[in-house]
């Protein structure tokens, strides 16, 4: 049996440490891609995302690698935002995108049925649980399971107007429960959604209902706060 050159050999361990360097290191720089990501969204650019074509086929959505965190972070347009969402009990805040398609999940929430409005009927929000962060996307959802519905509130806005939820129900549900996007008969509610672990195990859902309405300006600098964390527009 012929020996394998040595300059050979070296290019080929040099190969196998480059990859495993890159397995290595491949969840934490998509950690930091999450938690440096502020977009800048403005009320303008909201309203021009709102005009944009959406996919909704929800249900299709698998869940997100490393990779893929990676690529969105360095191709996502801000000007697909249309608002934010933010929970603070449980430490999120993120853009919203109109549709699951594309690289939506991957960064932030997304609506998950077209012509959603904030604070009319049910406005379902969908996004990725991931290992690599117990604070990023939906994963507190998740890992907050101890706290469930205990009234914490909910916040939605466009920059113009501020919708405060108030939580109802915390729970899991199976993967085929699609009822949690139906319309609530006379509520005005929120609905907050994501795996439970694997897509296979189900969905955990955090629901809240409409309290509040103001306009941006009305609004406590608290609760801007919330939203002025994750938007670097400052709005």
């Amino acid at each position: 049996m012929k020996k394998i050159p040595r300059v050979l050999a070296y290019v080929g361990l040099t190969i196998v440490l480059i990859i495993s360097l890159g397995l290595i290191f491949n969840q934490q720089i998509a950690k930091f891609a999450l938690e440096t990501y502020h977009p800048h969204v403005t009320s303008k650019s909201i309203q021009a995302a709102k005009q944009k074509p959406a996919s909704f086929d929800w249900q299709k959505v698998d869940s997100v690698s490393s990779t893929q965190i990676i690529q969105a972070r360095f191709k996502t347009n801000d000007a697909n935002f249309i608002g934010y969402v933010a929970v603070p009990s449980m430490g999120i805040a993120l853009p919203i995108s109109a549709g699951t398609g594309g690289d939506n999940l991957a960064l932030g929430a997304a609506t998950v049925l077209p012509q959603q409005e904030m604070g009319t009927g049910n406005y379902v929000l969908a996004s990725h649980m991931v290992y690599i962060g117990k604070n990023l996307l939906f994963s507190p959802l998740y890992y907050h399971k101890a706290q469930g519905a205990k009234g914490q509130k909910i916040y939605l806005t466009d920059l113009k107007h501020v919708y405060e939820y108030t939580t109802t129900e915390y729970k899991v549900v199976p993967s085929t429960a699609v009822q949690i996007t139906n319309p609530v008969p006379g509520k005005k509610v929120i609905t907050l959604f994501t795996c439970n672990y694997t897509h296979n195990d189900g969905r955990v859902v955090l629901r809240g209902e409409l309290t509040k309405t103001m306009t941006w300006h009305e609004t406590s600098n608290k609760v801007k706060d919330y939203f002025k964390n994750q938007n670097n527009s400052g709005n």
